[in-house]
């Protein structure tokens, strides 16, 4: 892959950091990083072929990206690249990581399956206005269409006071996601890299709830010093009737209110 650093100069969207590497890995082998859900989703038949599986947010060098392309085509010998929509749309605001990204795609040969575009994901418009090229506007009333994934690693402060219902990141999440109401349908999951001591918080309205935490143990990451990882994965899906049984109640706290 390629990407900024040692002799040449790099910000923060040109560098493959660990928490993206994490990302990779588990969207590379869903069964083996303990997310049966996402091999359910990356194997489900009923995906229009004119609509995207998944977008990342702050895609970078795009390395998280390929590596679920790759798990899609893998997994799935019916999905062509030369379809009418590409499978994954890869996201970031900085040129350079576009840049980047957009060379590494082509030297994997992915071009046809991941197409990479500039978005903020803390402009609300921008955000709905790429949902909505793909899979039309809202103004039926209805939201079963959108992504099936949703991928973000190290999102610094889009992380931050995930608490409130109003954060950006639940904002983004209740645009892009489908409403996973289709009997037939996989629910709709954002899998979401962080720093362990920066845990991502579910909102306090119940819209979403949190499915599990996956440390970064579970792929043999460590520290420098050969530490335990400082990473995990947050998996969210929205709440729903199907899941009367959360375990911190937070779906049913949405329903009482």
């Amino acid at each position: 892959l390629e990407q900024d650093g040692l002799l040449r100069p790099f910000d923060v969207s040109t560098v493959q950091w660990p928490a993206g590497y994490f990302l990779a890995l588990c969207v590379a082998a869903p069964i083996k990083c303990g997310i049966p859900q996402l091999e359910t989703i990356l194997t489900a038949t009923n995906h229009p072929s004119s609509h995207p599986i998944a977008i990342e947010l702050g895609s970078g060098i795009g390395a998280s990206s390929m590596a679920l392309a790759m798990a899609t085509l893998s997994l799935n010998s019916q999905v062509q690249h030369s379809g009418p929509a590409p499978l994954i749309i890869a996201t970031d605001h900085s040129l350079q990581a576009l840049a980047l990204s957009t060379a590494n795609v082509a030297a994997n040969s992915l071009s046809e399956a991941i197409k990479i575009q500039r978005m903020d994901h803390f402009d609300m418009d921008q955000v709905r206005r790429l949902k909505e090229s793909y899979f039309g506007d809202d103004s039926s009333g209805s939201d079963d269409e959108g992504f099936s994934l949703v991928l973000g690693s190290s999102l610094l402060s889009f992380f931050v006071d995930t608490n409130h219902p109003n954060a950006p990141l639940w904002q983004a999440l209740d645009i892009l996601l489908h409403n996973n109401s289709k009997p037939n349908k996989p629910p709709a999951l954002a899998l979401l890299v962080h720093a362990k001591v920066d845990p991502i918080h579910p909102p306090s309205d119940g819209s979403f709830r949190l499915v599990a935490r996956i440390s970064g143990d579970s792929v043999d990451m460590q520290t420098r010093s050969s530490a335990s990882s400082d990473f995990e994965l947050s998996i969210f899906e929205r709440c729903s009737s199907s899941n009367d049984d959360d375990d911190d109640g937070s779906c049913r706290r949405r329903r009482a209110s």
